[in-house]
């Protein structure tokens, strides 16, 4: 994977002088953020560290039993282009997949302190 991004538009009246300037339909704001995320100025996050450990251990393993509690944590950032810096990533609807033949576990992260995300 190379990172590159792509858009594409039916319609170049969508960035018209015409409809850019009315501002009942937002096309500035949207078209200005859609530019960003395709220049890679907006929208890019990383994963900092990752951990995950099976309950009453505190180090990484790598097999786990059927029904054993596990715990996981992620610091996510994102860049802050403006700054060209990596800041705390901000959200309440993220989630992780674990998966090693079947079954598999999908559940949301909580927000930790600074970047970090826990299950």
């Amino acid at each position: 994977m190379n990172n590159a991004r792509a858009l594409l538009f039916g319609s170049l009246h969508f960035f018209s002088n015409e409809i850019f300037s009315l501002s009942e339909y937002g096309n500035k704001n949207a078209v200005e953020d859609l530019l960003k995320w395709v220049l890679h100025k907006k929208g890019i996050i990383r994963v900092k560290s990752m951990s995950y450990h099976g309950e009453g251990v505190e180090h990484k393993e790598t097999l786990f039993n059927v029904g054993e509690k596990l715990y996981f944590s992620a610091e996510i950032e994102e860049y802050n282009a403006e700054s060209d810096s990596w800041k705390p990533y901000v959200a309440n609807d993220l989630q992780v997949e674990l998966v090693m033949l079947d079954p598999w576990v999908r559940t949301t992260l909580v927000k930790g302190q600074g970047s970090e995300y826990l299950a």
